[in-house]
């Protein structure tokens, strides 16, 4: 697991709005910051609107591995990554669109987006605070510079079971289209 450092902040802007921020520095899989590193910045935009925030993030990963020969090789890479969260009235929706580059080899590019959305039942339950409902697309180009075939769509439809505040049971259909 890498290690390093992560510094978080958090400026209140108004009263209705906020920005919070990550960078990280962690060194790479072979625990040194020699030639191995990934590079994490990260944004939330908690907007004036109330539940709607939007996120950016980007990370820069420089990865060595060894070959059949064990010989040492680099790969390099970077996600970036923009989103945004609604969350008001029990109705949640949230989606992502990611470019990247370099997940299995260097020239790869690869784009990827999704959106999810459901609602929330409150239960007045004692072990149970609410269940949500909730259908998720997802499109994933695993190497758009390239003509192959690489596209994978997905259809997703589940249900979320919230027990307490910070442990949930999720449930999943996921259909390839």
């Amino acid at each position: 697991h890498p290690t390093g450092f992560v510094v978080n902040t958090n400026f209140e802007l108004g009263e209705v709005a906020a920005l919070e921020t990550e960078l990280a520095l962690m060194n790479g899989v072979n625990g040194t910051f020699d030639g191995e590193h990934d590079y994490n910045l990260g944004l939330i935009f908690h907007t004036p609107f109330s539940g709607l925030s939007v996120s950016a993030d980007y990370n820069h990963t420089e990865k060595g591995y060894y070959d059949e020969n064990f010989q040492l090789y680099s790969e390099s890479g970077y996600r970036s990554i923009c989103g945004f969260k609604y969350d008001n009235y029990n109705f949640q929706a949230t989606g992502e669109y990611l470019i990247g580059k370099g997940f299995t080899y260097d020239d790869q590019e690869m784009t990827a987006y999704y959106l999810q959305a459901g609602y929330a039942f409150q239960m007045k339950c004692k072990f149970l605070n609410y269940i949500q409902p909730y259908a998720m697309y997802e499109f994933w180009d695993k190497n758009s510079a390239e003509d192959d075939e690489s596209e994978y769509t997905y259809i997703n439809a589940g249900l979320i079971f919230s027990l307490t505040e910070s442990t949930r049971l999720r449930f999943n259909y996921m259909k390839p289209q």
